[in-house]
């Protein structure tokens, strides 16, 4: 839980820092070429089909770059499994999305994105439906990171 409260601190330094992020992501995600990894490929355009508004596509676009920002930047490690990530991912989310009305608007979106995040790191899921846990090491936080900006691509596309 510890981490999880870091990451969510880190978010808001990035969004403090770095408040071009929340511009509806028209800026820097647009000049930084979108690499989807391979594994992601097929989440990445069932999002990509899906009907999004493109102001909420803007919305979710921005969070996830900044999302991927953090990834990035995460320097001290305090991301280090990606159970922090989910639980982090699931709480930001919701917090950011839920007061523009967009949070449970899309249906099968979440899921999408779960397992868009999910293939970026190797994790499967159990005989529960339940994402297993993975480690995280430095290669395995990139591809996250480039999932995150694949996903946010997609929803504006």
């Amino acid at each position: 839980m510890k981490n999880v409260a870091i990451l969510l601190i880190a978010t808001a330094v990035v969004l403090a820092a770095r408040p071009d992020l929340l511009d509806g992501g028209k800026s820097q995600s647009d000049a930084v070429p979108v690499v989807v990894p391979e594994e992601c490929r097929t989440p990445i355009d069932a999002i990509r089909s899906m009907n999004i508004d493109a102001r909420d596509g803007a919305e979710i676009a921005s969070f996830y770059g900044a999302f991927a920002d953090v990834l990035e930047n995460d320097t001290e490690n305090w991301v280090g499994a990606s159970v922090d990530v989910r639980v982090a991912h699931q709480r930001c989310g919701k917090l950011t999305l839920a007061d523009k009305g967009i949070y449970g608007r899309y249906s099968g979106l979440a899921g999408r994105i779960d397992e868009a995040l999910a293939a970026s790191i190797g994790s499967t899921k159990n005989e529960k439906g339940e994402y297993e846990p993975v480690v995280l090491n430095e290669t395995k936080k990139r591809n996250l990171a480039q999932a995150a900006r694949a996903v946010a691509w997609a929803v504006k596309e």
